[in-house]
């Protein structure tokens, strides 16, 4: 996954303060408009929200689901892993956000957006 270059206008992804990061997803979404999710792993707060186009999380969520992609790639090799069940940073944004809430010890809150209203999974 390449990163933000301001230099260069690259507008893959940037870290910004306090750990976060912020992505770019450029896969169009099919079913929900945007979403948040806050958790925890390893006892540390993480949190993650999509504005229909921009992705900020995290950098200790983003780091695990770095490993969770890398891993899958590796299983790719060996085991065919069908796409809905890969883990992505890259893909679609319901992928992202199933990616996001797996990697994830404890789920506190996900909310997310469909047609303009606004819907709550986990309170």
């Amino acid at each position: 996954m390449r990163h933000f270059d301001a230099a260069a206008g690259n507008d893959e992804g940037v870290e910004r303060c306090w750990g976060f990061r912020e992505l770019v997803l450029h896969s169009k979404a099919t079913a929900i408009d945007g979403f948040r999710l806050a958790g925890r792993i390893a006892g540390e707060p993480v949190h993650a929200e999509w504005d229909g186009r921009r992705l900020s999380l995290s950098g200790s969520l983003h780091q695990v689901a770095e490993i969770g992609v890398a891993v899958d790639d590796v299983y790719d090799l060996v085991v065919a892993v069908p796409s809905s069940d890969r883990a992505m940073l890259d893909g679609s944004p319901e992928g992202v956000m199933l990616t996001l809430l797996t990697c994830c010890d404890d789920v506190q809150q996900v909310e997310y957006s469909r047609n303009g209203r606004r819907r709550v999974i986990v309170p």
